[in-house]
């Protein structure tokens, strides 16, 4: 979905494995129904799949194409999304699939609160729209600010696990009194599985917050209707949460349908995986344990050049399974006139991105490297966070001979990496180089913030 001024991200297939039965025939056409109902809600489809070399008239030119022409090949359901996103004439877009390496999936890929014996759903009808409705539940909910950071994890892993077991209930019934079925959608159970909307260590609100909260309501404007899960299920101003009165006033405003659900716990055997940064507790230092290490990818972005170099480095270095922060993509609501453009939240989130990985890939070219990113490498430096600087430039710069740059560039790295002219047109075995000495200076498993 797109606003005026943003993107707003809905992968319902990746959303709904953790509350639909998807080892099932009939819970594939379930999620299938569900991801139709807000396909027609959106404006644009963003298409992942592989490019192939296009056969082009002069071969040393080469162009890369998305491989529209086997999307049953990648994916049994995506042919018929991709029509459906046509029929709809919605903005489509192709991007690049990306290849994790050998990342192990979550060992528990759905929720283990229902076998596929038990999985019970309606009878399907294609012609049919489900009704899209926001399941608007607690996060944090009331009275949190109090709370230790132990007792902030648990009532939030809670919630989240509640948030799910509401969808579940809904996508195998339609509401009482009406035969249309439901595509129950829950923000807060969402986002938090890619985005650390709160700060890891104290589970205080960071600067993720707010823009998570922007397209949690942006949301709201694609659906049909919002039920609120409180207790006793009453209308009761004092037991809703600042988000949910906020959530009502604007779901009153544009008339949508307002039901109001009484809190529910979930069986026991319902299970299902968490965010990895909510686990742990807060005597673990840094909680999350990641199973890849994280790169802040430091580096000029300001030219075509530099834009898709960094760009296919950083997918490189993806597929050999490291979590690569690269700041662009931060930056380019903004700079594509989505967003306005703003500083001081740029600064922030950069500063933010860059204090939670666990290396930092300094990009070092031109007779002078690029400002922000020597400001990036200095404050890597003094917070102890490996710097592996890396210079493709063949020319000499600075004043330290070994390294062709300022020997303040140089010193401050863990290691330093020239590329020589022989590997001047091999990006793998740039990434090669780096993926090694990331795994040098970075233990196996990622050191505790």
């Amino acid at each position: 979905m797109m606003t005026e001024s943003r993107r707003v991200p809905l992968a319902y297939n990746a959303f709904a494995t953790y509350f639909i039965d998807y080892a099932t025939s009939a819970g594939r056409t379930v999620g299938y129904e569900c991801a139709v109902a807000y396909i027609n809600a959106c404006d644009a489809m963003y298409l992942y799949l592989p490019f192939r070399e296009q056969e082009r008239l002069f071969p040393c030119r080469k162009k890369e194409v998305p491989d529209i022409g086997n999307l049953d090949k990648y994916s049994k359901g995506m042919p018929e999304l991709f029509e459906e996103a046509k029929k709809l004439g919605l903005d489509i877009r192709y991007r690049k699939h990306i290849e994790f390496g050998n990342i192990p999936p979550p060992s528990d890929l759905w929720p283990t609160g229902f076998p596929a014996s038990a999985a019970k759903y309606p009878d399907f009808d294609y012609a049919q729209i489900r009704k899209r409705v926001y399941v608007c539940s607690y996060l944090r909910g009331l009275e949190f600010d109090p709370l230790s950071a132990n007792e902030r994890r648990s009532r939030l892993r809670d919630n989240i696990r509640s948030s799910l077991w509401y969808c579940a209930q809904l996508v195998g019934a339609a509401t009482e009194g009406e035969k249309k079925k439901l595509a129950p959608f829950a923000p807060q159970a969402f986002y938090p599985y890619f985005w650390e909307i709160l700060d890891i260590t104290t589970l205080e609100k960071n600067a993720n917050w707010e823009r998570w909260f922007e397209q949690a309501i942006d949301l709201v404007k694609a659906c049909d209707a919002v039920f609120f899960y409180v207790p006793g299920g009453l209308p009761d101003r004092s037991s809703m949460s600042e988000g949910m009165l906020e959530i009502r006033s604007l779901a009153e405003s544009i008339g949508l349908d307002i039901e109001y659900r009484p809190c529910s716990e979930p069986p026991e055997t319902w299970q299902p995986p968490l965010p990895d940064w909510l686990s742990g507790d807060a005597e673990t230092g840094r909680e999350a344990r990641r199973s890849t290490r994280r790169i802040y990818f430091a580096a000029p972005l300001f030219t075509q050049a530099e834009w898709q170099w960094n760009e296919k480095l950083a997918q490189l270095l993806q597929k050999r399974g490291f979590d690569v922060v690269l700041p662009q993509i931060t930056a380019k609501p903004m700079l594509d006139g989505l967003k306005p453009f703003d500083p001081q939240s740029l600064f922030t989130s950069n500063v933010d991105d860059l204090k939670s990985s666990d290396v930092l890939l300094a990009i070092l070219d031109q007779a002078d490297p690029d400002s922000g990113t020597c400001w990036e490498q200095g404050y890597a430096f003094n917070a102890k966070i490996p710097v592996i600087g890396l210079r493709t430039d063949i020319r000499g710069a600075g004043d330290d001979p070994n390294a062709a740059v300022n020997l303040m560039l140089s010193k401050s790295c863990a290691e330093m990496i020239v590329v020589p002219s022989s590997q001047r047109e091999e990006l793998d075995w740039v990434a090669s180089e780096i993926e090694r000495a990331v795994k040098k200076w970075v233990p196996d498993e990622p050191a505790e913030f």
